[in-house]
């Protein structure tokens, strides 16, 4: 780990998890060969701490969000080989959708998203949107490969909701209601009147049908039992592993500059860019 000052919370809290011997000062990286260069610092921190370090490094990631200047983000240098962590594309649903989507087998989506309400604003929204639910739109916007301008809006103190749609979805909804007591979740309606549903977000579920259950003279309510399946979900190996971790780690470690084999799932900084670009306009 790289440090500035020995008189930061950072530096003291590294030191106390991994030890002395796992510390860099910036001045003892001038000659140092970097496999990977990860940046978790504040989003007001990102760029500054891998301007001198990025061309010493076969990759560098960082933190969402890269900043909250989308004009420091523009002016930066090698964007396009710059990535930024987002662990949600790696869940272990997302390439069976992925494939559902590209095939023109989905419908339509439907995101809800209940985020908590922040005093501080980003461009006209609470700044929760842009350094938490950016997952949720980043995973989106994967899944769909990209979103075109939105088509209808309704913005308000206590929620949100706007419709865009993409090159194979027809309908693409978010909702964000501020400070409710819900779950994030994300609906694919397919084609065939099926529904995948991820609520949470780390796991789906495919409701294929149901069976009606009629009423009898001890139970008068009509029932509607889901047919349905769970998708297969990731191992867990350890205390605090995140879904989608493992996978995101074996892409980063795998990564080698300027060769075509290279299939790492993670926004660089151009399409990160676009993403909360898209956002911004959503707000002014």
């Amino acid at each position: 780990m790289i440090y500035r000052s020995k008189n930061s919370i950072n530096y003291k809290q590294a030191l106390n998890e991994f030890g002395n011997q796992s510390l860099l000062h910036i001045d003892q990286t001038n000659d140092l060969k970097i496999n990977l260069l990860l940046s978790c610092v504040g989003p007001h921190n990102h760029l500054k701490s891998i301007k001198n370090l990025k061309n010493k490094a076969n990759l560098v990631a960082v933190e969402k969000p890269i900043s909250l200047n989308l004009n420091e983000i523009r002016d930066f240098e090698n964007k396009e080989s710059i990535f930024v962590l987002m662990n949600r594309r790696y869940y272990s649903w997302v390439p069976k959708i992925k494939e559902l989507i590209k095939s023109n087998s989905v419908h339509k989506i439907i995101a809800n998203i209940p985020e908590k309400r922040d005093n501080e604003i980003w461009n006209n929204m609470p700044i929760s949107l842009i350094k938490n639910s950016i997952h949720i739109f980043d995973l989106i916007y994967y899944l769909c490969d990209g979103f075109e301008n939105t088509l209808f809006k309704n913005l308000r103190k206590s929620s949100s909701f706007f419709l865009t749609k993409s090159k194979n979805i027809e309908e693409i909804f978010f909702h964000i209601n501020f400070d409710y007591v819900e779950k994030f979740s994300i609906k694919f309606y397919l084609k065939d009147n099926s529904i995948i549903e991820c609520s949470p977000i780390e796991k789906a579920i495919y409701y294929e049908n149901f069976e009606i259950t009629e009423p009898t003279k001890n139970d008068f309510i009509r029932k509607f039992n889901p047919i349905a399946y769970s998708f297969t979900q990731e191992k867990i190996h350890m205390e605090y592993q995140k879904p989608g971790i493992l996978n995101l780690c074996k892409d980063l470690l795998s990564y080698e500059k300027d060769s075509d084999k290279n299939k790492i799932k993670l926004p660089n900084m151009n399409e990160s860019l676009n993403i909360m670009q898209w956002l911004k306009n959503i707000y002014e």
